[in-house]
């Protein structure tokens, strides 16, 4: 009897070993992730957890990225994102979710990835990943100077409901979203935008410091160009929010809009319910650039995007927009208008993080308002750790939430001894608690970080994996900082 007992206990002895050996560093991770939560809980993490989860991200984020361009589908260096069509929509279709390739997309994972290697070079895989998106993200930038948020590409479907489409002529828009009519395919063929701009040249500006080269961007003139000052038309949804006119802030689209002398409201009205017809400055037209609405827009969100350039590359001094710009930012926050200061951003703590991201680059004018926001983000987090946005948000957004607040926490500056400490901890082991791991990397589930704006604000939205966990590995990196 001892003797079978010894066989089988051998036999039992060398498959572990073989299984052991086949998922060492499954285990070894699976341990190392369970051991990092707990030490969450406790309020007492080490650097290698913080280590170990940010090399986890930036695995999933390599794994993801694609490898080669295939005309129609995909291309080379960019990350998967989807554009989400919630429910059936007039002009747009049933819902159902596309790939969708922009230059928004690629350029926040690209600069949220070249930041956490100028935090901590020792994730030297990183620099490969960026050189490979470089070049896609370059393919946004127009000749002049401005980026687009889509990529140009012959049209996908007639633009004209009679005639052929121009063979010669490219158009912007989504390349796998077939839409359903001409007048929408026109629609999408959206002019440069200062939204795109400013992260695009936020990537050129880290591609020069990444491969030590002279810094050549001149970002203090550019978006001055258009801001609003002395105009003679507004957006209806500025209006409808109560924005002052002639703000002096930076409007979003880099392109003329429609004017109106003695601009009134029932004068926009009409011209907005004429939409479909070409009598409408709203109509767009085959192969011309389009500003939605024909209008252009002052978007909280894009300014401080515009704002967190303007620092990096030390030109705030420069510009009388960035003081207008946080002034009007200012006024957002001061009436609390968390879910609606974004017109193309609906997620309820996206501008916590946008406005927070601005003033820890140098944004000036921001101090009460980064104050509101810090009691904001203390008030509003939930007893299990985590933040949500309004149920129409792609039910409440809670990863997307809590990624946002939790690096905006974190951006205020060091947490470690202060009334912001214990709601880091808190959101961490949310996180933590509701990511996917496997053997090599980790990840989260994306949740809305973009729009189609106004009507379509909450129905057209886009989604990415990877965009989510490149946001949350930026506020681990942040978190390994505070810990030095």
């Amino acid at each position: 009897m001892l003797t079978v007992f010894k066989y089988y206990a051998n036999k039992f002895i060398f498959l572990f070993i073989i299984l052991m050996k086949e998922r060492y560093y499954f285990l070894f991770g699976t341990i190392f992730y369970l051991t990092t939560i707990q030490e969450v809980k406790a309020q007492n993490i080490s650097r290698d957890s913080i280590k170990f989860l940010i090399h986890s991200c930036i695995n999933y984020i390599e794994k993801e990225q694609i490898e080669t361009t295939i005309t129609g589908i995909q291309f080379k260096g960019e990350w998967p994102t989807y554009m989400c069509l919630q429910k059936s929509y007039p002009l747009l279709g049933k819902p159902k979710n596309h790939y969708d390739s922009n230059c928004f997309s690629i350029t926040s994972i690209y600069n949220m990835l070249a930041e956490t290697y100028f935090m901590h070079p020792e994730f030297e895989e990183i620099p490969k990943i960026l050189n490979n998106a470089f070049p896609q993200i370059l393919s946004y930038l127009s000749k002049d100077g401005g980026f687009n948020f889509w990529p140009l590409h012959p049209p996908n479907g007639r633009l004209r409901q009679f005639g052929k489409n121009n063979k010669a002529e490219l158009v912007r828009g989504p390349i796998q979203y077939r839409m359903l009519m001409p007048y929408i395919r026109k629609a999408a063929n959206v002019m440069n935008d200062n939204d795109d701009s400013a992260q695009g040249w936020l990537s050129i500006i880290y591609y020069q410091k990444l491969n030590n080269i002279q810094n050549s961007v001149q970002a203090s003139d550019f978006f001055e160009k258009y801001r609003d000052t002395l105009r003679e038309n507004q957006h209806y949804y500025n209006l409808c929010y109560g924005n002052c006119l002639n703000t002096g802030a930076y409007m979003t689209w880099r392109g003329n809009e429609a004017t109106f002398p003695g601009w009134n409201i029932p004068r926009v009205l009409i011209n907005n319910a004429l939409f479909l017809f070409p009598v409408s400055t709203a109509y767009p037209h085959a192969y011309k650039p389009y500003m939605p609405y024909g209008a252009n827009d002052v978007d909280a969100i894009v300014n401080a995007n515009i704002l967190s350039t303007l620092g990096v590359n030390n030109s705030l001094n420069k510009t009388a927009g960035s003081k207008e710009a946080a002034k009007f930012i200012s006024l957002k926050v001061k009436r609390k208008s968390w879910n609606t200061a974004g017109i193309y951003y609906p997620n309820k703590y996206h501008l916590h993080y946008a406005v927070l991201r601005a003033k820890s680059k140098g944004a000036l004018y921001l101090d009460e308002a980064a104050e509101e926001i810090e009691k904001h983000l203390l008030n509003s987090q939930l007893k299990n750790g985590s933040f949500k946005s309004r149920i129409r948000v792609n039910k409440k957004d809670v990863i997307q939430s809590t990624a946002y607040a939790l690096n905006a926490l974190l951006k205020i500056g060091n947490p470690f001894g202060t009334n912001r400490e214990n709601a880091i901890h808190k959101a961490l082991h949310y996180l933590l608690s509701n990511c996917h791991n496997s053997k090599e990397d980790i990840c989260w589930e994306g949740g809305v970080f973009f729009s189609g704006g106004t009507v379509i604000r909450n129905i057209l939205v886009w989604k990415s994996d990877v965009y989510t966990t490149a946001l949350i590995m930026d506020s681990l990196s942040m978190y390994l900082t505070y810990l030095n």
